[in-house]
């Protein structure tokens, strides 16, 4: 059984995303306290506990989203203010202030490279950004409704957007022109992501239905019913075969291409908002609606 190695309240309000830095024995969290922290965490519970190495007063509300840049020289925010933030890593000092959007930026990504940035918003919008400059590079128009989640292309040249409607934008990024809709949930696309081996786009709807789409030829592959629904957060283990999917009271380890569930994490707060993996693999951070923190030892599984 996966053991809980840490617990610490890490804000004054909902813990939103985590991210580890590239490094297991950090961490950045942020939260509706607009915060962004950076944690040095201890090697376990009984060395201590954790130390907060620098905090920044990041947006005017909610910080939903955090994302690394690929050579980690620069972390990017985005908030229910509308506003994406670039900062610098690890001074936390700020870079760029990036508007555009009418309404609440819920979904953030990276692209491979590190050159762009993408953002999702309730506006139903999707906007492209020069981290470098600052510069909006492209807006993205596909969708009716609140637009969530984001998802790269391991070559870069692909983006893909969801959110309330159940439908799957599949962006050509250099055209900026939609290449497909994929259609099939029958809710709300909470989760997008690109499978570490490239193969596969995989979509997760708040019912619980899990998808598989070829990355070549964007046809459905696979269709798995996970035992909860109105799953959130998600995040790919670093040996490509595992992956994290939170649920309500539930996190879920599970082969993403099988759907076999490895292994099943209660816990009483009801609402989780981030998942992340150390860089080990070893680890497993998530935040919590109870202002927590909690890191689990990965050990008892084999990973």
């Amino acid at each position: 059984m996966v053991q809980l190695s840490l617990e610490f309240e890490a804000h004054a309000n909902y813990v939103l995303p985590v991210v580890y830095p590239g490094r297991n024995d950090e961490l950045v969290t942020a939260g509706m306290d607009k915060m962004i922290r950076h944690w040095k965490l201890p090697e376990t519970a009984e060395s201590g506990r954790p130390h907060l190495i620098r905090e920044v007063s990041a947006h005017a509300n909610s910080v939903n989203s955090l994302a690394f840049t690929p050579d980690r020289q620069f972390l990017l925010s985005a908030s229910t203010d509308t506003n994406v933030c670039v900062w610098s890593w690890p001074a936390l000092q700020r870079m760029h202030t990036l508007s555009g959007h009418k309404k609440t930026v819920a979904g953030l990504r990276v692209a491979p490279d590190g050159s762009l940035a993408a953002s999702a918003s309730y506006d139903a919008q999707v906007m492209l950004w020069s981290i470098l400059t600052g510069e909006l590079l492209g807006v993205l128009k596909g969708h009716k409704r609140n637009v969530t989640s984001l998802a790269f292309s391991p070559d870069g040249k692909t983006l893909a957007s969801s959110g309330l409607g159940e439908e799957i934008c599949i962006w050509d990024l250099p055209s900026q022109t939609i290449q497909k809709k994929l259609h099939g949930h029958q809710d709300a696309v909470g989760t997008l992501a690109f499978t570490p081996d490239g193969h596969y786009l995989l979509s997760i709807d708040n019912a619980g239905i899990l998808r598989l789409w070829s990355a070549e030829g964007l046809q459905l592959k696979r269709e798995i019913q996970l035992p909860k629904s109105r799953m959130g957060s998600f995040a790919f283990h670093p040996n490509g075969t595992l992956c994290a999917i939170g649920a309500e009271h539930q996190i879920l380890l599970c082969d993403w291409l099988s759907g076999e569930i490895v292994e099943e994490i209660q816990f009483k707060p009801a609402a989780i908002a981030g998942i992340a993996f150390a860089p080990d693999g070893k680890g497993m951070a998530a935040g919590f609606a109870d202002r927590k923190v909690r890191i689990w030892d990965l050990a008892s599984i084999g990973v």
